[in-house]
């Protein structure tokens, strides 16, 4: 950040508290975005296998399979009632995992498991382990369904269900897996569809695919990539723009209550004063800039759960409330720093200008003020 920038923000923050004050409306559309790893680690568009070949990248174990063309590109398609294949590969802790798949008719399914050593190992023998199962199947005429289960943080036979949803038949999907921060989050078409813990115990040690039925109207695959990311993801609040924590007493809410199960669904992450709230996407994308790029009607669901959220804490504890804080990272990491002193009032004036910011828009949403404090 330079010396006009620097300017900029100074000059800018003399008006800022006017501008909020008024309800000035910030646009911007953009929800949680899926954001693939920068370091491949096996990419297979299948673009220099043969028509009518097997991929060499891939360990048949069961059944038989080809290359095939479909709409201008070349897929696997398996050949029998029953098709398996394993891709050894070594997963680093955050990954990212991409793939399209298009469903040709009834009665197909595929699966694409998460495995440890083991199971790579083992893969195709009855009782394999697995981390996590990706499936993709028929469901009803006019649908296909997608589905997550996992099995963390030890690998094994029983999966419980984290989200299934539904989809349009008869197009192609594209899907991806994103871990990071000890998170799995599951996106369909660019639309992040869930958010679970995960943290397993062993390292992921390759993929395991199984298709099932009807190969004479087969679920076909394409563009599989795995990826790493060069940077570590920031933990909540070290180094972002803005954080959302529910501020309540945990010691008085029991173990199995609902409330829990709602927020685990949701992403939470459980800190000492409570949860940290994971934001619908990064509200403040320029730097010095305090203006929210967050679309209301974009992330309409994400605030339905938040206030359905907020509405349980406070029948348990009636003083719950959301803490938005704010942030100015760009400032303590410039280069060209103004004087220590301005320095950190430019850092506490932009950090409070965003945490007011994201709470007026917050009350836009359908947040109540008064269930709403701002730091600093």
């Amino acid at each position: 950040m330079n010396q006009t920038i620097v300017c900029r923000i100074a000059v800018s923050l003399m008006l800022a508290w006017s501008a909020i004050a008024y309800g000035q409306i910030i646009g911007g559309a953009e929800q949680a975005k899926f954001e693939p790893g920068d370091v491949t680690l096996f990419a297979d568009d299948f673009s220099s296998v043969p028509i009518g070949e097997p991929s060499p990248n891939f360990k048949l174990m069961q059944g038989n399979y080809e290359i095939a063309q479909f709409q201008g590109k070349k897929w696997l398609r398996p050949l029998a009632r029953e098709v398996e294949l394993v891709k050894p590969l070594q997963f680093p802790d955050e990954f990212s995992l991409e793939i399209a798949f298009h469903h040709l008719g009834n009665g197909a399914s595929c699966h694409i498991y998460l495995l440890p050593a083991e199971g790579v190992a083992r893969w195709g023998s009855y009782g394999t382990r697995r981390f996590a199962d990706l499936e993709f199947s028929r469901h009803f005429e006019e649908t296909v369904r997608v589905s997550l289960r996992l099995s963390v943080p030890k690998a094994s036979l029983d999966l419980h269900e984290v989200v299934f949803r539904e989809f349009k038949f008869g197009q192609t999907h594209h899907v991806a897996i994103q871990v990071r921060r000890q998170q799995i989050r599951l996106f369909v078409d660019g639309q992040r569809i869930a958010v679970a813990p995960f943290n397993p115990e062993e390292p992921i040690a390759g993929l395991g695919f199984r298709w099932g039925v009807n190969p004479d109207k087969p679920l076909l695959l394409t563009d599989l990539r795995v990826a790493a990311y060069s940077k570590r993801e920031l933990a909540p609040g070290k180094g972002g723009t803005a954080q959302l924590i529910l501020v309540m007493d945990k010691t008085k809410l029991e173990e199995k209550h609902p409330l829990r199960e709602a927020l685990k669904n949701f992403g939470a992450v459980e800190l000492e004063r409570g949860w940290w709230l994971p934001l619908p996407a990064e509200p403040f994308s320029e730097s010095g800039s305090w203006q929210v790029k967050l679309d209301i009607k974009a992330t309409e669901q994400w605030s339905k759960t938040l206030k359905e959220i907020l509405r349980q804490a406070k029948q348990l504890q009636p003083d719950a409330h959301l803490l938005v804080e704010g942030f100015a990272p760009e400032v303590a990491e410039a280069k060209e720093k103004p004087t220590e002193f301005w320095g950190r009032q430019l850092e506490f004036w932009l950090a409070s200008l965003r945490a007011k910011a994201l709470a007026f828009w917050l009350v836009q949403c359908g947040i109540a003020p008064e269930d709403l404090r701002t730091a600093p």
